[in-house]
């Protein structure tokens, strides 16, 4: 699917990401993999030749401040989070809710994957910290639980703050 006819439909977590460099890293959103109530979704990065770079669980902040965030599924530091930030296509900022934004990123990817457990690879084809485009939808319907979809949709439809 074309990635204008993408943008109005795709929910995020059934969105694929590329880097707008061109260097052939994937971020793909999907189902969470996980059974926790704050991953709203999971997301991995991935590369032809190094394969799986990053795993995430994709969630919000808690309290009155509402920040999305994804976490390493493998990570070995606990609470070690990185920021993500969501863009129209006039890269102006938005929110995460359905559609996915042809635009997003990720805080800290350069440094974590540098100094993380990949080694040479991470050397020889560093991730960075690129902007991603919305490239594609996936075809299936997502199996996520039906409270998340809730939950992004009426939280960014609030017009009151947290």
């Amino acid at each position: 699917m074309p990635c204008a006819a993408v943008d109005d439909i795709c929910p995020l977590e059934r969105s694929l990401y590329q880097d707008v460099d061109g260097r052939g890293f994937q971020l793909e959103f999907t189902a969470p993999k996980v059974n926790a109530a704050e991953v709203v979704c999971s997301a991995t990065i991935t590369h032809p030749e190094r394969g799986t770079v990053f795993q995430f669980d994709f969630s919000f902040g808690s309290g009155g401040y509402v920040q999305p965030f994804v976490q390493q599924r493998t990570a070995t530091e606990d609470g070690v989070h990185h920021a993500v930030h969501f863009f129209d296509k006039d890269l102006q900022t938005t929110d995460p809710g359905s559609p996915a934004p042809p635009y997003l990123l990720i805080e800290g990817l350069g440094p974590a994957d540098w100094y993380g457990p990949q080694g040479d690879y991470a050397r020889r084809l560093p991730v960075g910290t690129p902007l991603w485009k919305l490239a594609d939808c996936g075809d299936s319907p997502p199996a996520v639980r039906p409270a998340c979809a809730l939950f992004l949709k009426t939280l960014y439809d609030r017009k009151d703050p947290l």
